[in-house]
Protein backbone atom coordinates (compact mmCIF):
# COMPACT_ATOMS: atom_id res chain seq x y z
CA UNK A 1 0.00 0.00 0.00
CA UNK A 2 1.52 3.32 -1.06
CA UNK A 3 0.75 6.71 0.40
CA UNK A 4 1.61 10.26 -0.52
CA UNK A 5 1.16 13.19 1.85
CA UNK A 6 1.34 16.69 0.45
CA UNK A 7 0.74 19.93 2.35
CA UNK A 8 2.08 23.07 0.75
CA UNK A 9 5.56 22.21 -0.45
CA UNK A 10 6.00 19.35 2.00
CA UNK A 11 5.87 15.94 0.40
CA UNK A 12 6.66 12.63 1.98
CA UNK A 13 5.99 9.42 0.11
CA UNK A 14 6.19 6.03 1.67
CA UNK A 15 5.33 2.46 1.03
CA UNK A 16 3.72 1.24 4.22
CA UNK A 17 4.01 -2.40 3.22
CA UNK A 18 7.80 -2.13 3.42
CA UNK A 19 7.88 0.71 5.97
CA UNK A 20 10.11 2.53 3.50
CA UNK A 21 10.33 6.26 2.89
CA UNK A 22 10.95 6.85 -0.81
CA UNK A 23 10.86 10.67 -0.99
CA UNK A 24 11.58 13.62 1.25
CA UNK A 25 10.73 16.97 -0.33
CA UNK A 26 11.03 19.87 2.09
CA UNK A 27 11.98 22.70 -0.24
CA UNK A 28 11.46 26.42 0.44
CA UNK A 29 9.99 25.96 3.93
CA UNK A 30 12.38 28.28 5.79
CA UNK A 31 13.94 25.37 7.68
CA UNK A 32 16.91 26.36 9.84
CA UNK A 33 19.46 24.22 11.67
CA UNK A 34 21.94 21.44 11.22
CA UNK A 35 20.95 18.35 9.28
CA UNK A 36 22.67 15.19 10.47
CA UNK A 37 22.94 13.34 7.15
CA UNK A 38 23.79 10.13 9.00
CA UNK A 39 20.13 9.96 10.10
CA UNK A 40 19.16 9.44 6.45
CA UNK A 41 21.42 6.42 5.85
CA UNK A 42 18.89 3.85 7.18
CA UNK A 43 16.39 5.04 4.53
CA UNK A 44 17.63 2.51 1.99
CA UNK A 45 14.61 2.99 -0.32
CA UNK A 46 14.98 6.78 -0.49
CA UNK A 47 14.85 7.94 -4.12
CA UNK A 48 14.24 11.69 -3.82
CA UNK A 49 15.94 14.02 -1.33
CA UNK A 50 14.92 17.62 -1.98
CA UNK A 51 15.76 20.22 0.66
CA UNK A 52 16.42 23.27 -1.53
CA UNK A 53 15.82 26.88 -0.57
CA UNK A 54 16.15 26.59 3.20
CA UNK A 55 18.88 27.63 5.67
CA UNK A 56 20.09 24.17 6.61
CA UNK A 57 23.70 23.52 7.61
CA UNK A 58 25.80 20.42 8.07
CA UNK A 59 28.34 18.23 6.32
CA UNK A 60 27.34 15.98 3.45
CA UNK A 61 28.83 12.79 4.90
CA UNK A 62 30.30 9.99 2.76
CA UNK A 63 27.67 7.57 4.12
CA UNK A 64 25.07 9.25 1.89
CA UNK A 65 26.76 7.28 -0.91
CA UNK A 66 25.38 4.12 0.71
CA UNK A 67 21.79 5.07 -0.17
CA UNK A 68 22.13 3.60 -3.64
CA UNK A 69 18.43 4.02 -4.43
CA UNK A 70 18.81 7.84 -4.61
CA UNK A 71 17.78 9.23 -7.98
CA UNK A 72 17.36 12.93 -7.10
CA UNK A 73 19.39 15.04 -4.68
CA UNK A 74 18.65 18.76 -4.52
CA UNK A 75 20.35 20.51 -1.62
CA UNK A 76 20.70 23.87 -3.38
CA UNK A 77 20.25 27.18 -1.62
CA UNK A 78 21.33 26.12 1.86
CA UNK A 79 24.48 26.50 3.95
CA UNK A 80 25.92 22.99 3.77
CA UNK A 81 29.72 22.91 4.06
CA UNK A 82 32.77 20.69 3.83
CA UNK A 83 34.03 18.55 0.97
CA UNK A 84 31.69 16.84 -1.47
CA UNK A 85 32.19 13.14 -0.72
CA UNK A 86 33.67 10.91 -3.41
CA UNK A 87 31.19 8.19 -2.36
CA UNK A 88 28.53 10.04 -4.35
CA UNK A 89 30.13 8.16 -7.26
CA UNK A 90 28.41 5.04 -5.85
CA UNK A 91 24.96 6.46 -6.62
CA UNK A 92 24.46 4.82 -10.00
CA UNK A 93 20.69 5.52 -10.04
CA UNK A 94 21.29 9.26 -9.53
CA UNK A 95 20.10 11.33 -12.49
CA UNK A 96 19.75 14.79 -10.88
CA UNK A 97 22.22 16.41 -8.48
CA UNK A 98 22.05 20.08 -7.46
CA UNK A 99 24.44 21.27 -4.75
CA UNK A 100 24.64 24.90 -5.88
CA UNK A 101 24.58 27.91 -3.57
CA UNK A 102 26.11 26.20 -0.54
CA UNK A 103 29.49 26.47 1.19
CA UNK A 104 31.18 23.29 -0.01
CA UNK A 105 34.96 23.52 0.23
CA UNK A 106 36.10 21.86 -2.98
CA UNK A 107 35.06 20.84 -6.46
CA UNK A 108 33.17 17.70 -7.35
CA UNK A 109 35.18 14.52 -6.85
CA UNK A 110 36.66 12.84 -9.94
CA UNK A 111 34.19 10.55 -11.65
CA UNK A 112 31.05 12.36 -10.49
CA UNK A 113 30.36 13.49 -14.06
CA UNK A 114 30.10 9.87 -15.15
CA UNK A 115 26.92 9.28 -13.15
Amino acid sequence: MASNVRRGKFWLASSFGKHAVTAIALDCLGLVGELKFTTLVPLMYLQNLTLSGNSLTGRLVPAVGLITSLQVIDLSGNQFYGPIPARLNNLWALHYLNLSNNNFSRWFPPGIRNL
